[in-house]
């Protein structure tokens, strides 16, 4: 039989800086792979993957039973705030007593605590279907005293004293069958050097004596103001990084080290960039959005554009546009996004999986925040869920995220399954902690390093050989464990009495300390310290072995080097002449007669593409010719389109029921009623939790508005006559079309009124400056031979703003008459459109930005200066919704 030998660390778990690799006879191990280690050795073998979330609910269905039957037991407050939590907690103790060598028994004259302790073990015991790490531990040290495995040597890290009990008593067992057991230690490089100090102060627990540093290059500290500047700092001092005989320690991630290094052409360290399994690991996490109401409008939005899930991608993107619009799922272009994929007219509908799908995910019955939800519905999602998982995963094979997913939903239906049988229900906030429990474990995926990358370690003290060069990344952010435990003095002479040594506070305390010192007791040749002032923009706080480095050196600052230092003096940087920014060119040529667009016989405008197309014509153009639209970001439309949509919505469904618009109390309960409808189908955000104060102001400024211009038009003579009226029509040769919010009527006159949410000052220079150019777009293609007057009703404020008295008397005239004002704006209209057509059928298009408003001015007026005269002049400003203002930039 083969003997092995082992290096024990108990950080060895997670990572290991060795110098011999892939030797079966010298293994490595941590506390978790010692224990594999030997239950392999006899026979022992365990489900992969942690089963910590069935044995803490399996644990939690104990300490409820016990509760039902002793209503004095110790836990019972923090039991009564957070069951889930308590349990942990307590399985924890209890996880702890069992490596410490207890097994279920009652100690006589022990606490309460322990008493209650062996009352919940006897029900653990019976109830309990998956065994943990503590009690597979206890299993191996009884067959360890009757067996012997073929382990020749263990050398361990840390000090034995230090070691937890059950590792201890390991240790002794196999000693017992001619298992070498020994502390292995480190050598110390030149004394002599600044690195040589330390390590003999450090080792000698030596804080007494002081000496001064030389700077000889063996030990410095890199100061930087962010990850950044010390990465860069670090890449540019230390050439040597890249090697098999470097070490790199952090506890944080190396990312931005390995970004900034690859940037500047340096080898790939390995650390790996955000795993792509997160995306599908985010579906389960998603689950309570589909079940509870009010809807969590992000997170529906957050599933339907995800890159991985249950629901066709074609569809998602069709809805996902369709929601982001209009938050709900009742809305029109909700249902026109259904109507459109699931149930086509002109080509085959998609097929019944994909339906399938849909009503899995969008049909189902939900449950108010306040009720349960079924487990069997709960445990049908999950399912779906993991089966769909699976069933991609084994047919694409493609993303490991679908296994692990899977694995997720097996968890989850395991948990779902060892719930009591009296509970068939469950509240949102178990549901919560079920979902969080299954998510324990970390996944990463990590990518492949360069065969020059040096290995990195997450821990202080994971040194198994000892590295020509150390160097500790962000050496910040750590304090020393002042834990207190959670036994008290008699509880631990009580378990002493009885063979139950629980490691100490004292020995906890040591360990972590001796912890701190590695890196630097490790290092042959070089030590360097990476101290950045802020991580992700957060300060750091001091390493606590500063306190040590200041007790022993005199003069530590000699070896600090800041990252201006480093790259002043590195040949490698070059001074970058910074050239003063180009105005964007205003003008765009093309050999293409853009003008033909607006002179197609199907082509029909509404007023607000015609305002476009006379101040800013790049947007309709790059629209229209080039296909272009803004980036599917499906991010949540603003509250205030919202609420413009909502108070349009309002005023439309009320002006159809002419019989209320007298009784202000009959108008106040409609729309209120109204605008709870039209929150449900396509608002739904605005019932998410903490917008009940915006959702009230939003109710209390539509009802106001619709109580005040109701009583407006009835005191000035109005009825409501028409709402929503499609119009079309033309201004010369420009063809027009669009719907009116509102058409008044008084004695055979009619009026036009279009609502707005805000923008009163802007809508107030329009009518001053006779651009209101929507307005009289909508009363010159109004089929009537009358002259029809037109106003803006604000909302905010409940301001009407028009030209003169003719709809709200309250506004004072004008010197001009109406119609010569309409006839002089109607001409600038036609006037300024022909110029641009001008421009257009020449293949040049104006690219109208804020930056470039001058220049673009002043070539019109060169180019154009007999036909700007009664033109509309350009615009200071950027169009507020330009998609395309980035681009125009460029």
């Amino acid at each position: 039989m083969i003997q092995c030998n082992i290096v024990f660390g108990l950080e060895f778990d997670q990572s290991v800086y060795t110098e011999t690799r892939n030797n079966p006879q010298l293994l490595h191990l941590g506390p978790n792979g010692l224990l594999a280690l030997l239950e392999a050795q006899f026979g022992i073998s365990y489900a992969d993957g942690s089963v910590q979330y069935i044995r803490v609910e399996q644990y939690r269905q104990c300490l409820e039973a016990l509760a039902r039957d002793d209503k004095s037991f110790f836990y019972r407050e923090s039991f009564i705030n957070n069951q889930r939590s308590t349990a942990e907690a307590l399985l924890n103790m209890r996880d702890e007593l069992v490596l410490s060598g207890w097994n279920g028994q009652l100690v006589e004259s022990g606490s309460e605590r322990l008493r209650t302790f062996s009352k919940i073990e006897s029900r653990f015991a019976k109830l309990s279907t998956q065994a943990g790490i503590a009690d597979r531990f206890q299993t191996i040290l009884k067959l360890l005293n009757e067996h012997t495995v073929p382990i020749h040597s263990i050398e361990h890290i840390e000090p034995f004293e230090y070691l937890p009990t059950h590792i201890k008593r390991c240790f002794q067992s196999l000693s017992q069958s001619n298992c070498t057991i020994k502390k292995r230690e480190k050598v110390i490089s030149i004394p002599s050097s600044d690195l040589g100090k330390m390590q003999v102060a450090f080792q000698n627990r030596d804080f007494e004596s002081h000496f001064e540093l030389q700077n000889d290059g063996s030990f410095s500290i890199l100061k930087a103001a962010q990850e950044y500047e010390a990465a860069s700092g670090l890449l540019f001092s230390h050439l040597n990084l890249f090697q098999k005989t470097t070490c790199l320690v952090s506890k944080d991630s190396l990312l931005q080290l390995e970004q900034v290094g690859i940037k500047h052409g340096f080898p790939s360290l390995g650390v790996g960039q955000p795993s792509d399994s997160r995306p599908a690991l985010q579906i389960l996490k998603l689950l309570p959005a589909f079940i509870w109401k009010p809807i969590d409008t992000k997170r529906v939005l957050e599933f339907l554009t995800l890159p991985l899930k249950p629901l066709d991608e074609t569809l998602s993107q069709q809805l996902a546009a369709a929601y982001a619009n209009s938050p709900g799922f009742k809305s029109r272009e909700w249902k026109r996004a259904v109507q459109r994929f699931l149930f086509p007219k002109e080509q085959e509908p998609p097929t019944s999986k994909i339906k399938k799908q849909y009503f899995t995910w969008f049909k189902r019955k939900r449950y108010d925040l306040q009720e349960r939800v079924p487990i069997k519905e709960v445990r049908e999602l999950v399912n779906f869920i993991r089966n769909w998982a699976y069933e991609t995963y084994r047919t694409e094979g493609t993303h490991t995220g679908l296994l692990m997913l899977s694995g997720l939903g097996k968890r989850a239906s395991e948990l779902l399954d060892i719930l009591p049988q009296q509970s068939s229900s469950l509240s949102a906030l178990q549901l919560d902690r079920i979902i969080s429990a299954i998510y324990e474990d970390e996944y990463s995926a990590i990518e492949q390093a360069s065969i020059f990358a040096p290995q990195h370690i997450s821990s202080s003290s994971a040194f198994a050989d000892q590295p020509q060069d150390v160097i500790w990344w962000n050496c910040c952010n750590e304090t020393l464990s002042t834990q207190q435990s959670v036994w008290t003095k008699t509880e631990l002479k009580q378990l002493a009495e009885h063979n139950i040594t629980i490691q100490s506070d004292r020995q906890k305390a040591q360990l972590a300390l001796w912890n701190i010192f590695q890196p630097i007791q490790a290092a042959q040749t070089t030590c360097t310290l990476v101290i950045p002032d802020t991580i992700q923009g957060d300060s750091v706080s001091e390493h606590p072995i500063f306190s040590y480095l200041h007790s022993i050196c005199n003069n530590i600052s000699i070896v600090e080097k800041s990252y201006s230092e480093i790259i002043e003096s590195s040949t490698s940087t070059k001074q970058v002449e910074v050239k003063p920014a180009i105005q964007a060119d205003p003008l765009l040529e093309l050999n293409i007669d853009l003008a033909a667009l607006f002179l197609e016989d199907d082509f029909r405008m509404g007023p607000t593409t015609l305002e476009k197309v006379l101040f800013y014509p790049h947007i309709p153009i790059l629209e229209r010719q080039f296909k272009l639209q803004a980036a599917p970001i499906h991010s949540i439309v603003d509250i205030f389109t919202l609420k413009g949509r909502i108070a349009h919505a309002v005023f439309e469904e009320l002006g159809k029921q002419k019989e209320i618009h007298d009784d202000e109390s009959a108008l106040r309960l409609a729309a209120k009623n109204c605008i709870a409808l039209q929150i449900e189908q396509s608002a739904q955000n605005l019932l998410e939790y903490g917008r009940e104060p915006e959702r009230l102001r939003l109710e209390k400024l539509i009802i106001d508005s619709v109580v005040d211009f109701f009583k407006r038009i009835r005191n000035d003579g109005w009825t409501f006559y028409e709402t929503e009226k499609w119009v079309e029509g033309k201004i010369g040769t420009i063809k027009l079309g669009g719907f009116i919010d509102c058409v008044l009527e008084k004695n055979g006159q009619l009026a036009i009124v279009d609502f707005k949410a805000g923008g009163k000052k802007s809508k107030q220079e329009a009518i001053d400056n006779q651009e209101d150019v929507q307005l009289i777009s909508y009363s010159e293609i109004y089929d009537s031979d009358q002259l029809i007057p037109t106003a803006y009703y604000i909302l905010v404020g409940q301001k009407p703003i028009a030209r003169d008295g003719s709809i709200f008397s309250d506004i004072p005239p004008t010197d001009d008459s109406l119609q010569a004002i309409q006839d002089r704006i109607k001409d600038r209209i036609l006037e300024t459109y022909q110029l641009r057509m001008t421009h257009l059928k020449n293949g040049v298009l104006p690219l109208h930005t804020e930056t470039n408003a001058d220049v673009l001015d002043q070539w019109i007026s060169n180019q154009y200066a007999a036909q700007i005269l009664d033109c509309f002049p350009m615009k200071a400003e950027s169009h507020r919704y330009d998609p395309f203002a980035s681009l125009v930039e460029l």
